[in-house]
Order: C-alpha cells, then sequence, then structure tokens
C-alpha cells in the first residue's frame, strides 16, 4: 500500500524519500506482524513519517530499523544484526 495515504497534509517528501518511506513502512509491518492490522499499520505508517521528517539520510534501512527497535523489535534487530556463523573449512576438521 502506498505511504501516501498515512502522509499528513502538507508534509512534502521527493519521490525518492516517498520510495524510501514505503519501503521501511512495508518492510518494519511484516517484521512485527501487523500488515494485516489496518490500525497498526497506520501508527507505525506515521511513525515512520515522523522519523523520515526528523532524519534527512531518508535511508529505507536505517528507517525501517530504528521504527522496528521502538516499536517492540528489538529482538529481531539483534537477530538480523548478529555476524553469521562461519563454516568451517575443510582444513579446520582434519586438525586435531
Amino acid at each position: 500500500m502506498p505511504i501516501r495515504r498515512y502522509v499528513e497534509k502538507g508534509v512534502v517528501f521527493t519521490p525518492q524519500a516517498l520510495s524510501a518511506v514505503s519501503k521501511a513502512l512495508e518492510a518494519t509491518t511484516e517484521i512485527l506482524g501487523v500488515e494485516g492490522d489496518e490500525a497498526k499499520r497506520q501508527a507505525v505508517a506515521r511513525f515512520i513519517v515522523r522519523l523520515a521528517r526528523e532524519d534527512a539520510s531518508l535511508d529505507a534501512a536505517e528507517l525501517r530499523d530504528k521504527a522496528v527497535a521502538a516499536l517492540g523489535g528489538v529482538a529481531y534487530l539483534a537477530i538480523a544484526q548478529a555476524p553469521s556463523p562461519r563454516m568451517p573449512t575443510e582444513a579446520q576438521n582434519d586438525a586435531p
């Protein structure tokens, strides 16, 4: 769903900013599991729009991470940012 329906009148974003905010909204609602709940989706959208108005960079991933952290998805962020386990090499497997 487009973010435009959640942007307050008088708030203007460039097309690039609208794209970033839309991507952040979609990812955030999916992570939080609220994509089917319109009231929660609207609250998330308004929060992301507010973040976007305060953040000049308007990076979709950064907006998503800030929104998820603020809205209860801290556990997700810890998992998403954890280093991936490395697969042992054959040489390490053969070592005594």
